[in-house]
């Protein structure tokens, strides 16, 4: 979910629910998964702070 703030700027809220009988059994591999949302977040992050031109 995207939300504007009143400065200008945005919050993005990210998320995941994992639900069913086999989540107990899979307890490894959602951590994994959490650390991949966090990369996957702070790489955001970092990629929106960039001026323009920072990448080319």
């Amino acid at each position: 979910m995207l939300e504007p703030q009143q400065d200008g700027t945005t919050v993005l809220t990210h998320g995941e629910r994992f639900t069913g009988i086999l989540v107990p059994l899979m307890a490894g591999t959602l951590g994994d998964t959490e650390r991949g949302f966090t990369s996957m977040n702070e790489a955001l992050a970092a990629r929106l702070r960039e001026k323009p031109g920072d990448r080319d």
